[in-house]
């Protein structure tokens, strides 16, 4: 998701994942989200801040454990 904010664009990413130990049903919630601004990269266009965020929702993912093991791709779909 890209918004417009105050000059700067954010970019998140939500990760529907179930923990070790969460009540059954947890994934279909969203327990761990992820935000990132633009100013720390200087790249123009939107997919290199994309494959930082989705690169630390993988990793985040993985830390977690979670048991749904979701699927968090390398880079953002191709914009149609």
């Amino acid at each position: 998701m890209v918004r417009k904010g105050d000059g700067t664009y954010d970019y998140s990413v939500y990760v529907k994942c179930r923990v070790p130990g969460a009540p059954a049903g947890q994934e279909a919630g969203v327990p761990l989200a992820g935000s990132m601004t633009d100013t720390l990269t200087r790249a123009a266009g939107p997919e290199p801040h994309l494959r930082y965020l989705l690169h630390s929702a993988r990793v985040a993912a993985e830390e977690f454990g979670c048991r749904n093991h979701p699927v968090v791709p390398a880079s953002p779909p191709a914009a149609g």
